[in-house]
């Protein structure tokens, strides 16, 4: 009887045994979450946390206020010029005209500010042979041409007044 007695009480702690096991078991599963290791990553490689400085903003020509004729001042407004003006020099764009350059003709008035310039629209030595093409050959009254300004020695900007809208000469 004596054994009976023992074995019971035996099975029993074991019992206790295996069910405060599994509890502890579940309770750490449940509060520590599983950890990964990180790979070390040197600091020359590593991303900065800075932000990703956006790309800059194209300016484009998106208004012409006036006629293109000779010795008649035209307004240009150029979208995102503001931003474009604050680190290039605007004194020296040009006005393009069939995608050729009006070498010279330099803008009279700059207004980053409200993104608009002027240029008043002159035959000089340096587009002399600009102006006889665009106006010598035999067109009517007027003709259609494309329309931007930049850079004397760079590409023009974009502008709405292109192929698919050009404008009257």
């Amino acid at each position: 009887m004596k054994t009976i007695k023992q074995n019971k009480v035996a099975g029993c702690l074991l019992i206790c045994l295996l069910i405060f096991a599994a509890a502890n078991i579940r309770e750490a599963g449940a509060q520590r979450p599983s950890v990964t290791p990180t790979p070390t990553v040197s600091p020359a490689t590593a991303p900065a946390n800075s932000p990703v400085p956006a790309p800059p903003l194209t300016p484009k020509v998106i208004g012409v206020e006036g006629h293109l004729e000779l010795d008649e001042i035209v307004g240009v407004e150029v979208d995102h010029f503001s931003e474009w003006a604050a680190t290039h020099d605007a004194t020296k764009l040009v006005p393009f005209i069939n995608g050729r350059a009006v070498r010279g003709n330099y803008p009279e008035e700059i207004h980053p500010d409200r993104n608009r310039l002027h240029f008043h629209l002159e035959i000089k030595p340096q587009n002399k042979e600009l102006w006889t093409d665009l106006l010598g050959a035999p067109h009517g009254l007027s003709h259609s041409v494309t329309f931007t300004i930049g850079l004397e020695n760079e590409s023009p900007f974009d502008s709405k007044f292109n192929q698919s809208q050009p404008l009257p000469l």
